[in-house]
């Protein structure tokens, strides 16, 4: 829930209270080196010794040739003519191919013997190569390693020596620095360096003593009063603009100049137009969230006071600006509501509603004197679209034609209008021509603030 008096701070004036000097930058640690992960040792991979083959077995044709060959020879000693000759052909015939059988087996087995004899050559020459080779890998290897251990060796040395030595000195150092940095007295030195650079980048005002806003509540000169009076003001003005270029900025109902150079825009907020009853300054006002990100975005404060805090609270009212020059002055602590407000009786924040049961019991004239509830009649609206001061000039081209009373020099009063609306730079005034006597112009180069009360609208 909001309440009165509002509050509101430049995100970035609030942020250099919260501000920590830059540290400096952490020192690295230094690496311990790695114990390196020695290198594994070449395997002894010789060539593959030859197997010599089984040779073939010819013992079983070599029993076949003597079998066959002990029946011929009694075929021939023994009487053969009653033997078959067919029987002695079969005997010669296998005795033959076991014969042929033994040679062939004879045959192949030689040939195994020489290709056995062929690759064992081989074999014992490659071995002979390789057993030089793998010598000199291992001798790489082990020179590999040693170079390893040494390097590891000189790294860790520096390391313990030097690096880490270097180290621990740094961040002594670092240590002692942050503390340095963190105490009070440098950390406000810090935060006031920042609200100085923030103080003279902030829009300054500019002086329109010409144009005058053409709403105006009926409290704000009593508060500008009241507010001229207290010295810890620079100033204390009415009439001026956050920008070169008017035409495009708004009006505060009144701007204050701190000692410290920061600017505020101070609003008095009725819940609703005197002559209308129509709602206005009412929680979660769109109009009111622009206006107040205007004056934010220029680095100027806000603070929003109920009409009613100034009839019956003025002096909470002024100690609450107090406050906040007071707040401004300490860099020990962030900008808290607090801290801002101190301790003057809240009004809670009305709503459209609310406003609306307010105009319909006059609630404004329970606390405004007959003075000023009289004057609250004269108030109008503006509409929405009317908030920079170019569109509020031309307002009033358009409200030209509202009647008025208007009394003329020879003391006749009639209901009239304005004839037109001269333009010059930085200033609008109505005029109104006195027909009867045919004088010079009623009003003319005359500031809208100079008649204000005569307007109709």
């Amino acid at each position: 829930m909001s309440n009165y008096p509002v509050v509101k701070i430049p995100n970035e004036l609030a942020e250099i209270y919260m501000a920590i000097p830059p540290l400096p930058n952490f020192p690295i640690r230094p690496n311990e080196p790695v114990k390196p992960i020695k290198a594994e040792e070449p395997k002894y991979l010789p060539p593959i010794k030859p197997i010599k083959g089984e040779l073939t077995n010819y013992n079983s044709s070599l029993l076949v040739v003597v079998i066959s060959g002990f029946i011929l020879y009694c075929l021939f000693e023994v009487k053969t003519k009653d033997m078959p000759p067919i029987f002695i052909i079969i005997v010669g015939l296998v005795f033959l191919g076991s014969l042929f059988s033994i040679y062939a087996v004879y045959s192949n087995n030689s040939k195994e013997l020489d290709m056995f004899d062929t690759s064992m050559n081989r074999y014992l020459k490659e071995t002979k190569t390789y057993e030089s080779t793998y010598s000199e890998l291992i001798s790489k290897w082990k020179e590999s390693i040693n170079l390893i251990n040494k390097k590891y060796s000189n790294d860790l040395d520096t390391y313990q020596k030097i690096l880490l030595p270097a180290f621990e000195q740094d961040l002594h150092r670092y240590e002692i620095e942050k503390l340095r940095i963190q105490t009070i007295n440098n950390l406000i030195v810090y935060r006031n360096k920042l609200f100085s650079e923030f103080t003279k980048k902030s829009s300054n005002y500019n002086n329109h003593k010409s144009i005058h806003k053409l709403s105006k509540g009926v409290t704000e000169d009593l508060f500008f009063k009241r507010l001229n009076k207290e010295i810890f003001l620079k100033s204390c003005v009415i009439n001026v603009t956050p920008d070169i270029d008017i035409d495009n900025s708004y009006l505060p109902d009144i701007t204050l100049v701190l000692n410290s150079g920061i600017k505020i825009d101070i609003e008095i907020d009725e819940p609703y137009i005197g002559s209308s009853g129509k709602p206005i300054h009412y929680l979660h006002n769109t109009k009111d969230y622009k206006r107040d990100s205007f004056f934010l975005s220029k680095g100027w404060i806000v603070i929003r006071f109920a009409e009613k805090q100034i009839i019956e609270d003025v002096d909470n009212c002024v100690a609450v600006i107090k406050n906040i020059e007071i707040a401004l002055q300490n860099f020990e602590r962030p900008l808290t509501e607090q801290n801002l407000i101190g301790d003057i009786v809240t009004l809670k924040h009305w709503t459209e509603q609310e406003a609306h049961e307010m105009a319909f019991g006059r609630y404004r004239n329970r606390y405004l004197n007959i003075e000023l509830t009289e004057k609250i009649r004269l108030e109008y609206e503006e509409s929405e679209k009317y908030d920079t001061i170019s569109e509020k000039i031309s307002y009033l081209e358009i409200n030209k034609s509202e009647n008025i009373n208007y009394e003329y020099n020879n003391g006749q009063i009639r209901n009239t209008q304005f004839d037109k609306v001269e333009k010059g730079n930085n200033f609008a005034s109505l005029i109104k021509y006195d027909n009867i006597e045919k004088k010079k112009p009623v009003y003319k180069e005359k500031s809208i603030q100079q008649y204000e009360d005569d307007l109709p609208f």
